[in-house]
């Protein structure tokens, strides 16, 4: 695998997006629709490509006259996994907060998803909150933040 170029998604992108939100999240995924709202708004959507094929999207949201920056999806194709583009797309979550003056980073993730909370601990996010029935199976989701002040 040679090393992942992090850019910002294109329109041609989208039906490697959706393979990877289906991959990732199943029912839960997105609409094709929420995704080319996404790619289309004014948000950060940027994708990790290596080998002519995208391992990796994430979506980052913020609102006006606000400190936070919300990690609004974050996935990796199956055929990528665990080899380190999840961090890799965390450290520019982290380099676009502090380059912007955010001051947190938030996210939510499913509370059985041991991997990504692992991960996400790991880079130093804590859970703040639990989310019961927050997810469209009724499953319980945890809201995590970091610090840029701890980074």
């Amino acid at each position: 695998m040679n090393d992942p170029v992090i850019r910002r998604a294109a329109p041609s992108d989208l039906k490697q997006v959706m393979e990877i939100e289906t991959q990732s999240f199943q029912e839960d995924a997105f609409h094709k629709q929420q995704m080319r709202y996404l790619l289309h708004s004014d948000n950060d959507f940027l994708v990790a490509e290596t080998d002519s094929e995208l391992a990796a999207y994430m979506v980052l949201l913020s609102r006006k006259n606000s400190r936070l920056l919300r990690i609004y999806a974050l996935a990796v194709s199956t055929k990528y996994r665990g080899q380190g583009i999840a961090r890799l797309m965390l450290n520019k979550a982290v380099e676009t907060a502090k380059n912007r003056g955010y001051t947190k980073l938030t996210l939510e993730v499913k509370a059985n998803n041991q991997a990504a909370i692992s991960l996400y601990e790991q880079y130093g996010f804590q859970v703040i909150k639990t989310l019961p029935g927050y997810y469209k199976d009724g499953s319980t989701g945890l809201k995590m933040t970091f610090s840029m002040t701890e980074s």
